[in-house]
């Protein structure tokens, strides 16, 4: 029902979460230059809004909207309101996710590509 999938929303924006922050920690660690620091670094300069937008849903669709209907006794419209919410702040941190893979890719044979 509802309330199920609603943790499975949390449980899994959680995972995704912290195997990306899990990610981005170990490839800059690494001192030597290599394909994943570049792009974690992309993503944190030229694309930081992009990535910004895309965290932002993570956190916002993915934990405190679910939060919050699971925990509120809200009318049916503010019910559905806020499942709206959810499913268009999901929807753009998605989108955002997609840009950020193709454009944050440190591919330097690729034209088009953003230099740092």
């Amino acid at each position: 029902s509802l309330p199920f999938a609603l943790l499975g929303v949390m449980a899994a924006s959680l995972f995704k979460g912290a195997g990306e922050l899990g990610f981005a920690k170990r490839a800059l660690s690494n001192q030597e230059p290599s394909a994943e620091r570049q792009s974690v670094r992309l993503q944190w300069g030229p694309l930081r809004t992009l990535s910004l937008v895309r965290w932002t849903g993570l956190v916002g669709g993915g934990l405190l909207l679910p939060l919050f209907l699971l925990i509120g006794n809200w009318g049916s419209a503010l019910q559905l309101t806020l499942s709206l919410a959810l499913i268009v702040t999901c929807l753009t941190a998605e989108i955002a996710e997609r840009m950020l893979f193709f454009r944050g890719v440190d591919a330097p044979k690729m034209p088009g590509g953003i230099y740092s």
